[in-house]
């Protein structure tokens, strides 16, 4: 879940995602769509989970994923804030 959130952060490595615009671009936007949906029947279909090895989560658990998912598109974009401001500085 965390990669999926981070592919957003990734669409610029230095502009921040609310000038790159979140929803611009339909297609990847349907395939981050599509993954999730995936990645939950994955996680929560009986059959599937014990097919590739995982433990259904409960709701706590889920809320622990997309905080942390969240965080993370946080952190870059503060990193991106500060590496912005270090290349006005240098040039």
């Amino acid at each position: 879940m965390i990669q999926l959130f981070h592919a957003f952060n990734v669409k610029s490595v230095h502009q921040s995602i609310f000038t790159v615009g979140l929803f611009r671009n339909k297609s990847f936007n349907w395939a981050v769509l599509a993954s999730f949906v995936l990645l939950a029947a994955t996680i929560m279909v009986p059959g599937l989970n014990g097919l590739f090895h995982v433990s259904h989560l409960d709701l706590y658990q889920w809320g622990i994923v997309i905080a942390a998912s969240f965080l993370l598109i946080v952190i870059v974009e503060i990193v991106k804030f500060f590496q912005r401001k270090s290349a006005a500085a240098r040039g």
